[in-house]
């Protein structure tokens, strides 16, 4: 049957731009969308030189200008930013989240606002308690209510042993506990925030054995307005938890229904009502490697997408979108266009040296081939 919809526009690695990496898509006051990402400069590792870039599509996704620098850690006081996520402010300008990675091994997430990608207003510190936060790409929701929320991978780093190696941000070897997760919540449009709770990981045993704990998790507002939280681990399953009270208390941790190895999944709730979830579906199971010809993928093929009702339950069949062995596809942003779908995912391959997060794909999908 063949995979659905075209590739538009491909970010591959170079010498001088060594990764190219999560991003997020919207449509800005002029009309047109940019999609904007993480470009690195300084090497290929989460904790080299990071800056924001940006390309502009002025015909609904179906060609992309050439990118271009837009934000950069010096102007920042940082050294690293990545993992964009873009969000429609109630005043209409784009409020443009990331991390920022600077001294003392913090790594928080900021709020800036434009209307162009030119010009940005001040920086806005969305959490004020020290520690190391993950927050991926595409992960800022608004409910129903107007209250903004951001779930972001936790350590505090006022209680891990400070290494020579973990202060200099060389994270490989360090003994990371078992990851956390805290719930912030905006009631006025991003100017200030507080931290609802901070989610422990769940007992071993019930994790399978795990020990890397709650990872980059996502949220998404449902029907009834409750909030489901989801969370990335090597349980061969997402984990998952319910809030009913706008993120202040959350359910027991469980398994999910979604099988998947150590990745991220994404949602993007459609104008119809419905849910558009993206995944890899294949967990660790059964030998599954994770390098191909000494690139590591992450055993993160195939990617598929799902089309769920407004409570998460399913209503079409996964279907796949890449699933090529040789490469790894994940950190997908999804958006909605009048008549498609935008996808904008990691997708390096054995040609891209450095694994699967080097080389980001936009893919264009019509809605009637979903």
């Amino acid at each position: 049957m063949g995979f659905p919809g075209y590739i538009v526009k491909e970010f591959p690695p170079t010498q001088e731009n060594p990764r190219n990496s999560e991003g997020d898509f919207i449509k800005l006051p002029d009309g047109r969308m940019a999609f904007a990402y993480s470009r690195f400069s300084g090497g290929s590792e989460d904790g080299s030189r990071c800056d924001l870039a940006v390309s502009f599509s002025s015909d609904g996704g179906e060609s992309w200008s050439k990118e271009r620098i837009f934000l950069t850690p010096t102007e920042c006081n940082g050294f690293n930013l990545m993992s964009v996520s873009l969000l429609t402010m109630q005043d209409g300008t784009v409020g443009v989240f990331y991390l920022k990675k600077y001294a003392g091994m913090q790594c928080k997430m900021f709020l800036r606002k434009t209307v162009d990608f030119e010009s940005f207003s001040d920086e806005i510190s969305c959490f004020e308690e020290p520690g190391y936060y993950t927050v991926n790409n595409q992960r800022i929701i608004r409910q129903k209510n107007g209250n903004l929320v951001i779930v972001a991978g936790y350590t505090d780093t006022t209680v891990v042993e400070m290494t020579e190696a973990f202060s200099n941000h060389n994270y490989h070897g360090f003994p990371w506990p078992a990851g956390r997760v805290a719930v912030y919540v905006s009631s006025n449009d991003g100017q200030t925030w507080s931290r609802t709770t901070v989610l422990n990981p769940p007992f071993k045993e019930m994790c399978k054995g795990s020990d890397i704990g709650l990872q980059e998790p996502g949220v998404v507002e449902l029907d009834d307005g409750a909030l489901y939280m989801y969370f990335r681990n090597n349980t061969g399953r997402q984990l998952q938890s319910y809030s009913y009270d706008g993120g202040y208390t959350w359910s027991a941790i469980e398994p999910s229904r979604f099988t998947a190895p150590p990745s991220p999944m994404n949602t993007l709730r459609l104008r119809n009502g419905n849910i558009l979830v993206g995944y890899n579906p294949i967990p660790y199971f059964f030998g599954r490697q994770t390098v191909f010809n000494g690139n590591w993928t992450g055993a993160r093929t195939p990617y598929v997408l799902e089309i769920a009702d407004g409570n998460m339950q399913p209503l079409v069949n996964p279907r796949a979108i890449e699933s090529d062995e040789r490469a790894g596809f994940c950190y997908c942003a999804l958006h909605e266009t009048d008549d498609a779908i935008l996808l904008g995912y990691c997708a390096g391959s054995e040609n891209d040296k450095g694994g699967c997060l080097t080389r980001l794909r936009i893919r264009k999908i019509l809605k009637e081939d979903l």
